[in-house]
C-alpha cells in the first residue's frame, strides 16, 4: 500500500519539497490511520498527510513514548497470558491481536494508528479498556502483598481479594471463571516483580493516553 501511494505522489512530490520528508515512519502513522478508511470513507493521502504535519509535535511525542507501552504489553502477553487473553476479549480486542511484535520505527506508528483511530470512536473502547484493567490489577497485586508472604498466608489473603478482583472485572465485562481466576493469581505471585511490573505498565500508559487522546479528538473534530 505504501508503495502504491508512493507511486501516485511522485509526480505531486517533486513540485513541493515538504513531502520529501515523509519517511517510513511517518508513512507508517499515515497508512496505521487511513488505511482501514481509505476504502470505506474515500479519505485522501493529503488529508493524511496534513493532518500528521498540523499535529507533528504531538506525534512525535506519541512516538518517543509508545515503545514503552508496547514493550510493557509485549511482555504483559508474555507474563501473564490469562489476563492478557481475557483484556484481548472486549474493549482492548483490536489494540491486543494486532499487538506488533517489536518497536521499529514502523511497528511503533502503526500503533500509534490504531490507538488514535479507536479513540475516535471512544477512547475507552481500546487504550482506555487496557489502561482501566491494568490499574484494576495493580490494586490487587499491591494490597494482596503479592507474593511476599508465606504460602499459606497468600493464598488466604488472595482468595478474597480475588474475588474482589474478580467483582470488578464483571463489573467492567469481563467475565472471569473460577479457573481463570485461579490461573490469573498463579501468574500474578509467580513473579517476585509483579507489583513493579504493573506500576510501571501504569505509569508509562497514563503518560501516553492523553496525548493519544487529544490526537484522536483533533482528528474527529477536523481541527
Amino acid at each position: 500500500m505504501r508503495d502504491e501511494w508512493l507511486n501516485a505522489m511522485s509526480v505531486g512530490a517533486s513540485r513541493a519539497a515538504h513531502w520529501e520528508a515523509i519517511g517510513k515512519a511517518e508513512f507508517a502513522i499515515l497508512t496505521g490511520i487511513f488505511v482501514p478508511w481509505y476504502y470505506l470513507l474515500g479519505v485522501s493521502v493529503a488529508k493524511a498527510a496534513t493532518f500528521y504535519y498540523e499535529h507533528k509535535a504531538p506525534m512525535n511525542k506519541a512516538a518517543e513514548l509508545a515503545p514503552k507501552v508496547i514493550h510493557g504489553l509485549s511482555a504483559l502477553r508474555d507474563r501473564y497470558p490469562t489476563l492478557f487473553n481475557k483484556m484481548a476479549t472486549r474493549g482492548a480486542h483490536d489494540l491486543l491481536v494486532n499487538l506488533p511484535k517489536g518497536v521499529t520505527a514502523e511497528d511503533v506508528c502503526f500503533f500509534i494508528g490504531r490507538v488514535i483511530k479507536g479513540g475516535m470512536a471512544a477512547s475507552e473502547l481500546t487504550f482506555g479498556a487496557m489502561l482501566k484493567m491494568v490499574s484494576m490489577t495493580l490494586l490487587l497485586v499491591t494490597a494482596a502483598h503479592l507474593p511476599g508472604i508465606a504460602v499459606h498466608g497468600a493464598q488466604a489473603g488472595t482468595n478474597a481479594k480475588a474475588l474482589e478482583y474478580r467483582n470488578k472485572l464483571r463489573a467492567a465485562g469481563y467475565d472471569v471463571s473460577d479457573q481463570e481466576l485461579k490461573l490469573m493469581m498463579r501468574d500474578f505471585e509467580a513473579r517476585p516483580d509483579t507489583q513493579a511490573f504493573f506500576e510501571e505498565l501504569e505509569k508509562d500508559s497514563k503518560a501516553l493516553k492523553p496525548i493519544l487522546d487529544e490526537l484522536a479528538k483533533s482528528l474527529k473534530s477536523g481541527k
